[in-house]
C-alpha cells in the first residue's frame, strides 16, 4: 500500500526516504511549524491478529526506548501515532529529517576507501556516548552500524567533520528484560558472538561499534560470508590485523579494535566510552592524514515544487540484511593482545602569550584587540592542536578509583597544601577543600603535595561560593609555579592554560570556548573532568565532552585546585575528587 500523497495526524507524506525490517520511512512536512520532518511507519495487517499483537509490541517497545533518551547525538522523538487505512493499522513516530542521509550513505558516496583516522575517531566519540548514555538507562541498541547512523555535514561541532546521531531503536531491550531466545535478530556483519547465542550485552554494542570503526579504517568489514560463514567467524575466528589492511594505522590501533572484538564480553573494554578513548589515543599516533581527503561540508540540495522549496530526498541503498538466526553454539574462543599506552614522560619547554591580547588569525595578519579576558594565543611552534570541540562523550569509567577523597579533611595519599593567612588561601572547611583569593587580579593555586600523575582521568565537583572563575591545574611543578590549569567561569566560559611561571605574563590559553553544559548560579555545582593521555587533553563539564587539546609543555606532576581574582575576590570549594590513574 502506497502511502506518498496521504495524510497521518496533520503531516502529509511527500515520498519514501528508505525502508527497513521495521517500517518505511517517509519524508513528510508539519504544517504547524512548519517544517519537513522524517516519518517512520509500521503497517500492521489487522485481519492477521498475532501479527497485530506482535508489532504493536515491537512498535511500542521502541517508543519506550526512544523515550528514556535525551542526548544530543541520539535522534528525537517528535511525536507518534495511529490511525486506521482500510484494513492495516498505520503505527508511526515522526521524528527529525536529515538531508545527508546516512552514515553507509554518506560513506559510499565516497567510494567506502579508508577515512582518515581523526575522522573516524571524531565518529566513533560521537556514536560511542550516544550509546553510553542508553547503556546508562539500561537499553542494548543491538543493532549498531552505519546505516543506522543518520549523519550532518553542516553547521557540526567540528568545522570539516560530520556529526553522526543514533537512530533505530526497533530491536532495542532493556537489559534487565533480558532473556534467552531462539529467535536472533540484528544485522549479520556487525553481530557479537554472544549476540548470536542470544545472550545481548552492552559490550555487544560495543563490538558493532568496533566492527564499524574497523570497517571505516579499512574500507572493509572484518568478516565476510554468508549467515553460517559470519556466524562461525563471529565465534571462532580472529580478524585480519587492520594495519594489514590499512598500513597507515599504527599497531595500537590494532590492539584497541581486536579488544574490542575479542569473542568474550568481558574481555572487551569496561563500557563503549572507554573503547572510543583507547581508539582515539591510538589514532593519534596514525602517520599524518591530510593527504587522505577530507570532504568539505556541502549546501543542502533543493528543487523547487510551485510556491514550495522542497528538500531533495535519496533512496537508502540495501544495507546488511537483517535476518532471523537459530541460534549457534560456539565451539572455542580467540582472545587479542592488548597494549596498554605507553605513560607520558615529564619534558620541560614554554610558549609566549601576552594575556590580555585578543587574537584573530586572518590571512597571515593578526589583529590584536585589548581586553580583561585571556582569549587566545599568539601563533607559536608549540600551538595547541585541538582536535575536538563539543563531541558530547559522557564522562564514565566502571573501574575503582586509584585515589578517591571527600576533601571534607586531609589525608597522606593527598598531602593538601594548607594555607590560611595572606591573600591567597587553602584551607579545609565546612566538608570541603576551600581555595580563595582577596587581591583583584592575582590568582591562587594549591596542590596535593603527596600526587604525581602522568596518564589519568581526574572528576570533582567545583562550586563558586564567590567571583567566578575556579579550576583543576595537573601537571604542577611544586614550587616552579608551572603547571596546566583547566578552568570555568560562571559567565559561561571554559579555558585550558599553560603556566610557565608563577604569573599571567608567559601564560598560553591553549582552549577558550563557551559551553552550554555550565550552571551559571553562584553556588551551584559544576563536576569537571579529565582524561589526560600522552599529550592529549579531554575536557569535561557536567560529564560532557567538550573538547580535546594536544599540547607537550608538560607531561607529568602534581594534581591540585585554582581560584582566580581576575574579576574580584574569590573563593572556590571542592568535593568528591576521584583519580584513576
Amino acid at each position: 500500500m502506497q502511502l506518498e500523497g496521504s495524510t497521518l495526524g496533520h503531516y502529509r507524506l511527500l515520498h519514501v526516504l528508505g525502508n527497513g525490517g521495521m517500517g518505511e520511512v517517509y519524508l513528510a512536512e508539519d504544517p504547524r511549524v512548519p517544517r519537513y520532518v522524517a516519518i517512520k511507519v509500521l503497517k500492521i495487517d489487522t485481519s492477521l491478529q498475532q501479527d497485530v499483537e506482535r508489532n504493536i509490541q515491537l512498535f511500542k517497545r521502541e517508543l519506550q526506548a526512544i523515550a528514556r533518551l535525551n542526548h544530543r547525538y541520539i535522534v528525537q522523538l517528535f511525536d507518534s501515532g495511529q490511525q486506521m487505512q482500510r484494513r492495516m493499522l498505520l503505527a508511526y513516530m515522526v521524528m527529525p529529517y536529515f538531508e545527508d542521509g546516512t552514515l553507509e550513505q554518506w560513506w559510499r558516496e565516497r567510494g567506502t576507501v579508508p577515512r582518515p583516522p581523526h575522522e573516524v575517531s571524531h565518529l566513533v566519540t560521537q556514536a560511542a556516548s550516544a550509546l553510553q548514555h542508553a547503556h546508562d538507562r539500561e537499553i542494548i541498541h543491538r543493532d549498531v552500524k552505519p546505516s543506522n547512523f543518520l549523519i550532518r555535514v553542516q553547521d557540526t561541532e567540528v568545522v570539516g567533520l560530520p556529526d553522526i546521531f543514533l537512530s533505530d531503536f526497533g530491536i532495542a531491550r532493556l537489559a534487565t528484560m533480558m532473556t534467552t531466545s531462539t529467535q536472533i535478530r540484528g544485522t549479520p556483519p556487525y553481530m557479537a558472538p554472544e549476540l548470536l547465542q542470544g545472550h545481548p550485552v552492552f559490550a555487544s554494542d560495543q563490538y558493532a561499534l568496533a566492527v564499524m570503526a574497523y570497517e571505516l579504517l579499512t574500507g572493509r568489514i572484518p568478516f565476510r560470508g554468508g549467515k553460517a560463514q559470519l556466524a562461525y567467524q563471529h565465534t571462532h575466528v580472529t580478524p585480519p590485523l587492520p594495519s594489514t589492511l590499512n598500513p597507515n594505522l599504527p599497531q595500537a590501533a590494532d590492539n584497541v579494535l581486536l579488544r574490542a572484538l575479542r569473542k568474550e564480553p568481558g574481555e572487551r573494554y569496561p563500557d563503549v566510552t572507554d573503547f572510543a578513548w583507547a581508539l582515539k589515543s591510538a589514532l593519534a599516533h596514525a602517520p599524518n592524514s591530510d593527504a587522505i581527503a577530507v570532504q568539505a561540508q556541502r549546501s543542502v540540495k533543493l528543487y523547487h515544487t510551485g510556491e514550495q522549496t522542497v528538500p531533495m530526498h535519496r533512496r537508502q541503498p540495501a544495507g546488511p540484511e537483517e535476518n532471523t538466526w537459530q541460534n549457534v553454539e560456539p565451539r572455542s574462543q580467540v582472545s587479542a593482545a592488548f597494549q596498554p599506552v605507553a605513560p607520558r614522560h615529564k619534558r620541560s619547554g614554554s610558549g609566549t602569550l601576552m594575556p590580555l591580547l585578543l587574537g584573530f588569525l586572518i590571512g597571515l595578519s593578526i589583529i590584536g584587540v585589548l581586553g580583561y579576558f585571556l582569549i587566545y594565543n599568539q601563533p607559536s611552534t608549540q600551538s595547541p592542536n585541538v582536535i575536538q570541540a563539543n563531541p558530547a562523550a559522557t564522562f564514565t569509567t566502571n573501574v575503582k578509583p586509584s585515589l578517591s577523597s571527600s576533601l571534607a579533611d586531609n589525608g597522606a595519599a593527598f598531602n593538601w597544601e594548607i594555607s590560611k593567612d595572606g591573600a591567597g588561601k587553602c584551607a579545609f572547611q565546612q566538608q570541603a577543600y576551600h581555595v580563595s583569593q582577596s587581591t583583584l587580579g592575582n590568582f591562587t593555586t594549591c596542590t596535593a603535595g603527596a600526587t604525581n600523575e602522568a596518564n589519568f582521568k581526574l572528576q570533582v565537583d567545583l562550586r563558586m561560593l564567590k567571583g567566578d572563575t575556579g579550576g583543576v591545574i595537573f601537571d604542577e611543578q611544586q614550587g616552579e609555579g608551572v603547571c596546566y590549569a583547566f578552568q570555568i567561569n560562571l559567565n559561561g566560559s571554559y579555558q585550558l592554560i599553560v603556566y610557565t611561571d608563577n604569573t599571567r605574563a608567559h601564560a598560553r590559553v591553549l582552549v577558550n570556548n563557551r559551553s552550554s553544559d555550565i550552571k551559571t548560579g553562584t553556588g551551584t555545582s559544576n563536576s569537571l573532568g579529565l582524561y589526560a593521555h600522552n599529550s592529549s587533553f579531554d575536557l569535561y563539564i557536567n560529564g560532557v565532552l567538550q573538547t580535546t587539546v594536544q599540547d607537550t609543555t608538560y607531561h607529568s606532576g602534581h594534581i591540585g585546585f585554582l581560584a582566580d581574582a581576575q574579576n574580584g575576590p574569590v573563593e572556590a570549594s571542592f568535593q568528591n575528587l576521584a583519580i584513576w590513574s
